[in-house]
């Protein structure tokens, strides 16, 4: 029996019940997909902040136990004038191949020092020195000092498990200024100060 053109193809309806599993099908799939993408961020942020934590002991262990502080003065830009980014620049050499020796010339993308979900696209402005060394996770400055002056040993962290040496920095919001960001600061409460 030969069957003809018309009798071999799909009809409309046909089609259109196809689309609709398909449809179906994904809007029950996005869901999982969407949230599988979320967890793999997480991971991939506990990962950065485990090797970052490492960094810092690593960083300790060769310089008679101080840990790294998270700005750096810059004369260039005036008294009082500080770089948001000498943690990564200290724990550099630890975490990465060769080491960043500028601040200057650091690039945090796609590196441990950046965060999976932080937008740092356009978060600092490109005219500050160092902007592309801000990726999304900041020195807590109020336990770990703020510049070299500040150093502290790391015998001052009594409560290690109370106590952020690293974490979020980069949440932009209505109430933060781009100069506030790359520090996880005291005002916000999930942050602990050592007692």
């Amino acid at each position: 029996m030969d069957l003809t053109a018309s009798q071999r193809a799909f009809t409309l309806i046909e089609l259109l019940v196809v689309i609709a599993i398909i449809a179906i099908l994904a809007a029950l799939l996005l869901p999982s997909l969407a949230r599988a993408k979320e967890k793999a961020k997480w991971i991939k942020c506990t990962s950065n902040q485990k090797q970052i934590a490492l960094g810092y002991l690593l960083y300790a262990g060769d310089h008679a136990d101080y840990l790294p502080v998270a700005g750096s003065p810059d004369l260039s830009q005036g008294a009082g004038w500080v770089a948001p980014s000498r943690w990564f620049q200290e724990i550099s050499p630890y975490i990465s191949k060769g080491g960043e020796t500028n601040y200057t010339q650091m690039v945090a993308r796609d590196k441990v020092v950046a965060c999976p979900t932080a937008l740092i696209a356009n978060a600092i402005p490109t005219n500050v020195p160092g902007c592309q060394g801000y990726g999304g996770y900041g020195a807590n400055y109020a336990n770990l000092g703020y510049t070299p002056e500040d150093r502290k040993k790391i015998s001052i962290v009594t409560k290690p498990v109370d106590t952020c040496m690293n974490g979020d920095g980069l949440d932009p919001g209505p109430a933060i200024s781009w100069w506030e960001l790359g520090y996880p600061t005291r005002r916000r409460s999930r942050y602990n100060r050592p007692s």
